[in-house]
């Protein structure tokens, strides 16, 4: 997740140093793309959870899955379209979006899981768990909004 974010915070420094120039804009959509398909291949890897609802939890963590790559596509239309100063300003703001979106569906699903968890099995392993550090800070932080 931090991995993600400092990829997301870079490409979007990038895009701002350049003056919002299509190059870098198309550079930036890239580096989003791949950070955010590693992710998921991530959150994949993860499988479904040992625990006595790991059927639901998992359902959650598909449907979050799907939902990113879903705003991966939405980046990628956007950036492949972006021509001209007007078109560079759209496309960054679909990405500001679309990125904001998907943060927020990472906070709810993290929520979500919480809820399901009703022995707190995946709640204690989520807790004591070093790399999970950074998500929880994430998860319970009330901004929600993008670098762009």
């Amino acid at each position: 997740m931090t991995t993600w974010q400092t990829s997301l915070e870079s490409a979007a420094n990038s895009v701002k140093s350049s003056g919002f120039s299509t190059p870098a804009l198309k550079k930036a959509g890239n580096e989003i793309q791949s950070s955010t398909q590693t992710l998921v291949q991530d959150v994949k890897k993860l499988g479904r959870p040992p625990t006595q609802a790991g059927k639901q939890e998992q359902q959650a963590i598909d449907q979050l899955t799907s939902q990113i790559q879903d705003g991966v596509q939405q980046i990628h239309t956007a950036i492949a379209g972006a021509s001209g100063a007007g078109g560079v300003l759209s496309a960054v703001s679909t990405v500001s979006g679309t990125i904001s979106t998907i943060t927020g569906q990472i906070k709810t699903t993290y929520r979500d899981l919480l809820s399901i968890d009703k022995t707190g099995e995946l709640k204690k392993a989520f807790d004591q768990a070093d790399a999970c550090q950074s998500l929880r800070k994430s998860a319970s932080s009330k901004s929600s909004g993008s670098s762009f």
